[in-house]
């Protein structure tokens, strides 16, 4: 165990060691690690996507011509260097060179038929779908997407099909957030990290046009998202259509409308049951009002027959005492006529 510990280090030495001794090579020859390609010698060709694919079997990054523009590409496992070369955030994605469509679904979940693949394929479109266990998990960990490629430059795919059972990582070749690389000259500033440089002079496939390729995410069935317009965003949007692919922030939007409708529908029924408490309040508040018409009717009622047996009552008491006042007044008189009949009687004696 120990001896394999220590084997597995020189290994590693050995490794970092090659890795500063080529790159001071290539520091002390400026150019050293450029091969130029003859896009008219198929047996130059041959040979230049040889070296490349050498390279890429020692685990080194080398710089390779593509339908848009210059790239950086690694083996998977060793897409930690392109993030060093580049300057670049892990947090930011790296993509996938593929050689032909049919080998999109074994690293991804397919949401698009096999004809959309060969129409828009090779081509300068890189399409998101969720990946598959077939990709490596140290390659853009906590990534559920990836994003894969099928280039029409023949060099890259030439390269793919020599490694059928690796997996080509791949970036544009610059540092992050610098121009976009149409010739070698353009991302000179890393030269010197850079293994290999594949010089096929200017790109022209991409009619000048300093733009990536553009991306679009299908991780989701039915629909599309543009994540960025790069070089062909028309004629990618023309293509997605006519399979019958809805743009996400269109599906979002009629989502948003029909939500804002049943508010809406929610405020009318709102309203409604609002105005039938109101009805029902004023229901209750006008029999309340009515039964407290009624009690004080009542009560009016109750005062009058107070009042009234009141009334009657004072009235009886001024009879009864006119008639105690009527009696004294005539036993008054009654003793008067008496005094009277009296007194004649006496002087009639």
């Amino acid at each position: 165990m120990i001896r394999g510990f220590f084997k597995q280090y020189d290994k590693n030495l050995v490794a970092k060691f090659n890795s500063l001794k080529n790159k001071a090579w290539r520091v002390a020859m400026p150019g050293s690690n450029i091969r130029k390609l003859d896009t008219n010698s198929i047996s130059g060709w041959s040979i230049v996507v040889d070296i490349a694919f050498n390279a890429l079997m020692k685990g080194q990054v080398v710089a390779v011509p593509t339908d848009t523009l210059y790239g950086l590409v690694a083996l998977a496992e060793h897409s930690d260097k392109l993030y060093k070369i580049k300057r670049r955030a892990v947090q930011k994605p790296l993509g996938l060179f593929l050689d032909r469509p049919e080998s999109i679904k074994k690293y991804c979940d397919q949401t698009v038929p096999d004809e959309f693949l060969h129409l828009i394929y090779p081509g300068p479109v890189t399409l998101l779908f969720n990946r598959t266990d077939a990709v490596p998990s140290d390659f853009n960990p906590g990534c559920s997407t990836v994003g894969v490629r099928v280039p029409q430059a023949k060099f890259v795919r030439d390269l793919c099909r020599r490694m059928p059972f690796r997996l080509l990582a791949q970036t544009s070749a610059n540092v992050s957030g610098g121009p976009n690389p149409l010739c070698i000259r353009d991302f000179e500033e890393i030269w010197d990290d850079i293994d290999l440089i594949v010089d096929a002079g200017e790109i022209i496939e991409n009619n000048g046009a300093d733009e990536g390729s553009t991306v679009v995410d299908l991780s989701l069935p039915g629909q599309y998202k543009m994540i960025r317009q790069g070089c062909a965003p028309i004629e990618t949007i023309h293509l997605l259509r006519e399979f019958g692919l809805r743009s996400t922030d269109e599906i979002q939007r009629e989502r948003l409308i029909e939500a804002s409708k049943g508010l809406k529908v929610l405020e009318i029924e709102a309203c409604e049951i609002a105005r039938e408490d109101e009805s029902v309040e004023r229901e209750e508040e006008e029999g309340k009002d009515a039964r407290e018409g009624e009690r004080a009717t009542e009560e009016e009622r109750d005062i009058g027959r107070k009042e009234g047996k009141r009334e009657e009552e004072r009235v009886a008491e001024e009879e009864e005492d006119n008639r105690r006042k009527e009696g004294k007044r005539e036993e008054s008189a009654g003793e008067e006529e008496k005094d009277t009949g009296r007194k004649q009687q006496q002087k009639a004696n």
